[in-house]
């Protein structure tokens, strides 16, 4: 299980990394126990540090999880 856990966190942040390559953080918020981060390339991550799902921004984050993509 802890190898599968490493796994998955370095996936995610190697695509974390892939995504945000030379963009530089333009915007940083916390809400509803959500945090926010928006990158100059337009490209945004929210993470939910909460114990239930929260809608952010028009998108259902699902507690203790997060949501990165470019907002359409």
């Amino acid at each position: 299980e802890y190898a599968d856990w490493i796994e998955e966190y370095d996936r995610v942040f190697r695509e974390l990394a892939e995504h945000t390559a030379g963009a530089v953080v333009t915007g940083h918020s916390r809400q509803d126990g959500v945090t926010a981060v928006t990158y100059s390339n337009g490209y945004e991550v929210y993470v939910n540090y909460s114990d239930r799902t929260v809608t952010y921004n028009g998108i259902d984050v699902e507690a203790h999880s997060y949501w990165a993509g470019v907002m359409a």
